[in-house]
């Protein structure tokens, strides 16, 4: 895995950390950080996914006003985390053609159109 330790402290920039990264590298630390998740996720229910935890500190600045305070579940980390990775994906191809994206890269579903394939909501499945 990556350490981006020296990045958080603010010793060196995202741009340092990546500029010594080769195509090989990243294919490793991808499969590296899949890998883990899958570790991870690994045995978990319909349940454990869904479940809403009890968060009185939690702030999405981001979010909707309405759901700036809502604690995330599982469910929608995996969202996040599967977007995420899809969209650096997307963002990496446009950028090694020379392609300049403009705006946001890829639109948000709603958390409650997500769950694990066979439950409950499972027209859209998060696991592949």
């Amino acid at each position: 895995m990556l350490d981006f330790t020296s990045v958080k402290r603010g010793e060196r920039t995202m741009q340092d950390l990546a500029a010594a990264l080769t195509l090989d590298d990243l294919r490793r630390l991808t499969e590296e950080s899949v890998a883990a998740l899958e570790i991870l996720l690994d045995g978990l229910e319909d349940a454990d996914v869904v479940f809403v935890p009890d968060d009185p500190d939690a702030l999405d600045a981001a979010a909707d006003p309405a759901e700036r305070h809502l604690p995330w579940t599982l469910e929608h980390v995996i969202v996040h985390t599967t977007a995420s990775g899809e969209e650096y994906a997307a963002v990496a191809r446009e950028f090694a053609r020379g392609v300049r994206g403009q705006g946001e890269s890829r639109p948000l579903a709603p958390p409650a159109s997500a769950c694990l394939e066979g439950g409950p909501g499972s027209g859209s499945r998060a696991r592949r």
